[in-house]
């Protein structure tokens, strides 16, 4: 839960995209570090929620696309609602909450 608010805070602090995915059947528990053309992609996996951050919209576009084409999985579009906390993104950042949660 930890990696999950700081990669959040990173990718608010330097506006990047933040978009997420929900993986059928997956066993990976690890985060992925992707240099692709000198441009950063970041993949968090968990369980079987999967974030994909970066700063190239047309980059992170084509990796959602080779991993749905290579696993099943679901598109849920931009980061909304992830291992029970809720996004929310605005000009000052990323507002993040628990409230569910803690209901």
């Amino acid at each position: 839960m930890v990696t999950v608010r700081v990669v959040v805070a990173l990718a608010a602090a330097s506006r990047l995209y933040a978009f997420q995915m929900d993986v059928h059947n997956a066993f990976i528990q690890r985060d992925l570090l992707e240099e692709i053309d000198s441009e950063l992609v970041v993949i968090l996996f968990y369980v079987d929620d999967l974030l994909v951050i970066g700063r190239s919209l047309s980059l992170i576009q084509q990796v959602r696309k080779d991993l749905q084409d290579r696993f099943k999985m679901k598109d849920l579009g931009e980061l909304k609602y992830f291992l029970g906390i809720e996004f929310s993104r605005s000009q000052e950042g990323i507002f993040m909450c628990q409230r569910k949660h803690a209901l």
